[in-house]
């Protein structure tokens, strides 16, 4: 679970850690670049990114140069941890814990942790572990439209990817405008200047409501949004979410469209036939990153695409059911 979590830097520090806080803080770093304004330090180079100290040592990680921290004892760890856990109201009423060596099976460290209780975003660990061993930290998610040779028809195709984007600064994620941009240029080639513009969502089967109903914490699930559905310029936490993520991105879409050059109508859901030629793609950062985000900002949505991508990539459907059985086969 420790190696899942990471990428972590020497430090003992999840990278995304340190870089949302560079990014939170405007103060550049060493590694990352400068924020406009960020002064550094009083010499004027910038300086160092923040990180905040260890709390436990991978198993025989290094954790300094040269350096291998072996394992802490059991006194070791509770006198690490139950300060951070016996006395943080901030978690809620009951709180329970435990870390095992997986090389051994013996239990390091407890707290409460016989007692039953419905886990909450740590199932974003086990969600971690069955999409990396499913699929492959560097499988990336596809977004494409595809021409339907019959009927002329352009079809935005989801590729389940949540952190689509259609915001100007793409910030390294898939750009629902690059995509336009290479849709047009494809059907101008082609002599295509005005089309039927439909949406294709069937990647997720079932329903796209939540069991827990409308909430600013998720999205409709569906296997086409931009921006995780969000209605403001958050990337993170909870938000107000549009009411139909994918016929708000295949309007968006052909907004984008017209921008370039090419007239397309009012966009409605079909699927994709197997004859449809791919005229563009676009596709989000690899595996590794989305777990690291998805980690780092405890994302909902990330986590839910990722459980049914590791449906799909196992055979079982990709609905709620499905993702939660493909989850726990995996692990």
């Amino acid at each position: 679970m420790v190696t899942v979590a990471g990428p972590w830097d020497s430090t003992g520090q999840r990278t995304a850690e340190r870089d949302r806080a560079v990014a939170l803080e405007h103060t550049g770093g060493t590694d990352h670049g400068r924020g406009s304004g960020a002064s550094g330090t009083s010499s004027g180079s910038p300086r160092p990114a923040p990180s905040a100290g260890a709390v436990l040592a991978g198993l025989g990680g290094t954790t300094a140069p040269g350096g291998v921290k072996a394992a802490p004892g059991d006194q070791d760890l509770a006198d690490l941890l139950d300060p951070l856990l016996k006395d943080a109201p901030g978690l809620g009423e009951r709180r329970a814990a435990a870390v095992v060596d997986l090389t051994t099976g013996k239990r390091l460290y407890g707290l409460g942790s016989d007692a039953p209780l419905t886990p909450a975003s740590t199932t974003k660990i086990a969600t971690a572990v069955a999409a990396l061993t499913a699929l492959g930290p560097d499988h990336r998610l596809t977004t494409r439209t595809a021409l339907e040779a019959d009927t002329g028809e352009v079809v935005l195709v989801g590729g389940g990817d949540p952190t689509l984007t259609a915001r100007e600064d793409a910030r390294d994620l898939a750009s629902l405008r690059t995509l336009a941009e290479k849709t047009a240029a494809a059907l101008k080639k082609r002599g295509v200047r005005e089309v039927t513009l439909s949406y294709d969502t069937t990647l997720y089967a079932g329903t796209e409501m939540h069991p827990i109903g409308v909430n600013e914490n998720l999205a409709r699930v569906t296997a086409l949004m931009t921006d995780e559905g969000r209605t403001d310029d958050s990337t993170s936490g909870p938000a107000p979410r549009v009411s139909d993520p994918a016929a708000d991105a295949a309007r968006t879409f052909a907004g984008l469209l017209k921008q370039h050059g090419v007239t397309a109508s009012a966009p409605g859901p079909s699927k994709a036939t197997g004859r449809a030629a791919t005229l563009a793609t676009v596709s989000s950062p690899p595996l590794s990153a989305l777990v690291e985000r998805m980690l780092t900002n405890s994302d909902n949505d990330l986590a839910e695409a990722l459980a049914r991508h590791t449906a799909v990539a196992t055979g079982k459907p990709a609905d709620f059911d499905g993702a939660g059985a493909a989850v726990a086969a995996r692990l």
